[in-house]
């Protein structure tokens, strides 16, 4: 079970040092939407059997930051604990949980032969439940997840960073498709870490983050975007 008592110390204690080290102490509430746009053009010698055109958009609602009581996080998402509009209070939390679908998408054909072969879509596209995940600088130097090939350069000022993902179903994938002589292929997670400061969150401004999409043969582009409610 949490221990409310504990956390509610780190964080006094955190408030307490904020004008020296720069924590974060509040923010307004945020609309986060996380747009994926990407191209694979087909090649049945490099690229073939997948998503040819996509486009997934992502949304995590009434967002805020606050004070962290981890020392390689300078903020931490607040989120609302108890009966919702209770306002019993709020608690620092490192990940978050959203909504996105599959706006469009374009499958590319598969070849076994000369002649290419068309996929027919067996289920989906579905919603799906995305995630925000803070994570720390050492952990963003190298993508969050070991990659370290999608990170933009950071300021060189206070910085939260957060690893976005899409956060597909291992079992039942939210889009499946099968080429009826060859087999069948499904839709895969894609991931992106981005730096944040936290002047920008704190003044509650709205702002506009993006980074390049790369796949080994896909190209496209992430657009964050934070919404001051």
């Amino acid at each position: 079970m949490r221990n409310l008592f504990s956390i509610a110390l780190a964080l006094a204690a955190a408030a307490g040092t904020a004008s020296a080290g720069g924590v974060l102490l509040s923010s307004p509430y945020y609309t986060i939407t996380v747009t994926l746009d990407y191209t694979d053009q087909p090649d049945p010698y490099n690229s073939q059997g997948g998503i040819e055109t996509y486009r997934s958009v992502s949304a995590f609602t009434r967002v805020a930051f606050g004070p962290s009581y981890m020392p390689d996080l300078p903020a931490m998402f607040s989120v609302e604990y108890g009966p919702a509009g209770s306002g019993e209070g709020l608690l620092p939390e490192m990940q978050i949980s959203g909504t996105g679908v599959i706006e469009t998408y374009e499958l590319q054909p598969a070849w076994e032969s000369d002649e290419p072969e068309e996929g027919m879509v067996t289920s989906g596209p579905e919603g799906f439940e995305p995630t925000l995940t803070l994570v720390s600088q050492a952990e963003a130097l190298v993508g969050g997840d070991g990659k370290g090939d999608d990170m933009q350069a950071a300021p060189l000022v206070p910085t939260l960073y957060m690893q976005f993902n899409e956060n597909f179903s291992i079992v039942g994938p939210e889009l499946e498709w099968v080429y009826p002589s060859i087999g069948g292929n499904y839709v895969s997670s894609s991931a992106v870490v981005f730096p944040v400061t936290l002047a920008d969150l704190g003044q509650g401004s709205s702002f506009e983050i993006t980074c390049p999409y790369e796949s080994e043969t896909a190209t496209g582009t992430w657009t964050i975007q934070f919404l001051a409610d």
